[in-house]
């Protein structure tokens, strides 16, 4: 999402509702732009959500909010 070429991720947003989103950091490797070149860590995610919020025209605590909720939504359907 961070990346300078990652367009094509930034693309397929607004075809998701921004309440289907999760948003996390999966890559040892793959840091934000702001931490290139070091361990990724799980509190970058914030790095993340920032972006995805301004792609998406919001408030990075919107972002925040609505990918908590669609993850405990994702996890009750996976636990059922």
């Amino acid at each position: 999402m961070t990346f300078k070429k990652a367009e094509n991720v930034r693309e397929a947003l607004p075809f998701f509702g921004a309440d289907q989103l999760l948003v996390e950091t999966d890559s040892r490797y793959l840091a934000p732009v702001a931490y290139r070149g070091q361990r990724n860590e799980h509190a970058y995610v914030v790095e993340v959500a920032a972006r995805v919020a301004v792609e998406l025209g919001c408030e990075p605590g919107e972002i925040a909010r609505l990918s908590r909720e669609s993850f405990f939504r994702f996890f009750a359907k996976v636990r059922a």
